[in-house]
């Protein structure tokens, strides 16, 4: 397992990477359009953002993060954290890039995500 990308809800997209570009030389890998929300994925060697516009966001929940693990095997994953009693709050399902993801609510109400970006 290892970090796939950190999240943040932001107020305005373009000047969003706009400032990651800027200040840290941030690259954008790709931007996508999920049931509404806007997301741009930027890298900076091996750090990866996850920049997430929405419509349906409040306006206190700008700036939120979000962290991705990247695994192997989701479904595992969901097995092995529904033994333990703990189930997902969205997923798991497939992406149009192909992803998997799912996510969980931690205990201080931070949002958890599993990723597999690999066909298996």
């Amino acid at each position: 397992m290892k970090i796939h990308h950190i999240g943040i809800e932001v107020l305005d997209l373009a000047k969003s990477i706009d400032f990651y570009e800027h200040f840290f030389h941030f690259k954008k890998e790709q931007i996508m359009d999920v049931e509404g929300e806007t997301l741009a994925f930027l890298s900076n060697g091996s750090v990866r953002l996850e920049l997430v516009w929405s419509p349906f966001h409040k306006q206190n929940t700008y700036g939120s993060l979000h962290f991705a693990l990247e695994v192997d095997d989701i479904n595992q994953w969901v097995s092995r954290l529904k033994e333990k009693m703990l189930f997902p709050i969205e997923g798991p399902s497939q992406q149009k890039n192909g992803w998997y993801t799912v996510f969980y609510k931690g205990m201080n109400g931070e949002v958890i995500e599993f990723i597999s970006t690999s066909d298996d």
